[in-house]
């Protein structure tokens, strides 16, 4: 008797230590899946989902807003204040974000994605706009981030912060949380470029297309280290002035120059895998990211000469929005742009084209034209472009002395520009002697080995160049 009494008594202790421990696992899972921030509750993320289906379950929700939001340039705060102010900071954030949308929006969720990215999900009602930029709720949840205390002084000194967001809608964009999640990790990593918009909105289309456009460039630097690439400034020399017009941005990969006879091995096997427009876009907007990280907007007053893509221009890919965007963030003056197009390729749609280069011009680009004088010209292509600089094929410049048929290509090359009000460049001056035949027939306008080219911008001629060249 006294040794089942005792049985039933360890058996009782085991179950109550049991129970106890099992209790202690559960509230240290509850624990682990809650982060405080001034005792506002934010989720991690591994449990965010979780939690999210079954509000979504419960509630019967069809549609709602999946944001993430953050600190922009947040390395940067990081690296300039202490851990303590970073931390004191990034809690009052938390803090305020929690408050005004708990105090604005119902059974909204808090979640931690990464330790500097905050996350909200926020049911809407059934009635939703599918004007997504013009919903009432996502416009409301913008305004409350603008809301957010952002200036924070501390010992005398004054700390300002930025709040931005990356935003989809659960029920429109994809009732998948990770997919929303990773449209909103994709809109965050290409957000450090972004000065104006703080708050973005998903286009999963755009973000597809962008997406396999990077594979195409990971395809691309199979063929050529796109890392190694480096440009060239090639001055274009005009004697109205006795000075530089504006640089040509040529370019080279690993020291072969792209016009060279050593880069055309590489140029057809671009050309063969269908990257050629791609090849030219990467570099041109590379060449320009290089001209503006090297030298400010004071001191580029001249005119840059960038090649790019006519079946890019006139195809239905062509992004006007996204192409303004990307050039405007570089922080050049647009009105010294010029864009230059091949007269010598065949145009898919001309109407097209057309209507994109009236756009570029009426934002205050420049168009050129290269290759004239070439069998495959194409002089057609001339009303569509309406270019305020035609560059001559080298070939004239090189047979220019004691042959007629290519002094009357200049001729006409002039009555065409006088026509249009354009100015001619000659390519391919290399010597003095043809540099002087070119003036004698009219041309003002040079660029060749005779000017130079450099990988560095030469903003003053060169004494002995211009003592030469008034000669």
């Amino acid at each position: 008797m006294l040794i089942v009494l005792i049985t039933t008594f360890v058996s009782y202790i085991i179950y109550l230590l049991a129970q106890t421990v099992d209790q202690i696992y559960i509230h240290a899972l509850k624990l682990q899946n809650i982060v405080v921030y001034e005792n506002e509750h934010y989720l991690n993320f591994s449990s965010a989902h979780f939690q999210i289906l079954d509000l979504i379950m419960q509630k019967k929700i069809r549609y709602a807003i999946y944001c993430n939001f953050y600190i922009a340039s947040f390395e940067k705060f990081e690296n300039k204040v202490s851990n303590v102010i970073r931390d004191y900071i990034f809690s009052s954030v938390a803090s305020d974000c929690y408050n005004n949308i708990t105090k604005n929006f119902d059974n909204a969720i808090f979640f931690k994605p990464n330790y500097k990215t905050f996350g909200v999900f926020i049911p809407l009602g059934n009635d939703v706009n599918l004007q997504i930029d013009k919903n009432k709720d996502l416009l409301k949840l913008f305004k409350l981030f603008q809301s957010i205390k952002n200036v924070f002084t501390i010992k005398n000194h004054k700390i300002k912060i930025n709040i931005r967001s990356a935003n989809s809608i659960y029920g429109i964009h994809s009732n998948d949380l990770d997919k929303l999640s990773d449209f909103n990790n994709y809109l965050i990593k290409n957000q450090a470029t972004i000065v104006d918009d703080f708050n973005l909105i998903a286009k999963p289309n755009e973000i597809l297309l962008d997406k396999n456009k990077i594979r195409k460039i990971a395809s691309l630097n199979e063929v050529v280290n796109l890392n190694l690439h480096t440009t060239l400034y090639e001055p274009i020399y005009n004697i109205i002035n006795w000075s530089f017009e504006g640089y040509y941005l040529n370019g080279m990969i690993n020291g072969e120059e792209f016009d060279s006879s050593n880069f055309k091995p590489n140029e057809k096997l671009i050309d063969d895998m269908g990257l050629s427009s791609l090849f030219l876009r990467y570099i041109s907007l590379n060449s320009l990211k290089d001209l503006s990280r090297k030298y400010s907007k004071e001191i580029i007053q001249k005119l840059i000469f960038v090649n790019y893509d006519s079946d890019y221009l006139s195809s239905s890919e062509f992004d006007k929005d996204e192409f303004l965007f990307k050039l405007k963030n570089l922080k050049l003056n647009l009105k010294n742009i010029v864009l230059n197009f091949k007269m010598d390729k065949e145009i898919n749609n001309k109407v097209v084209l057309k209507n994109n280069i009236m756009f570029l011009k009426s934002n205050n680009f420049k168009i050129s034209i290269s290759n004239f004088g070439t069998e495959l010209s194409d002089y057609g292509l001339i009303h569509c472009y309406e270019p305020d600089f035609i560059f001559l094929v080298e070939e004239v410049s090189q047979h220019i002395n004691g042959n007629e048929f290519y002094k009357q290509i200049i001729l006409e090359a002039i009555k065409i520009s006088e026509k249009i009000e354009s100015k001619i460049i000659a390519t391919g001056v290399n010597s003095y002697i043809i540099y002087k035949r070119l003036k004698e027939l009219g041309i003002k306008n040079f660029m060749g080995d005779l000017i130079g080219s450099s990988s560095e911008l030469k903003l003053e001629v060169p004494e002995e160049l211009n003592y030469l060249l008034k000669k």
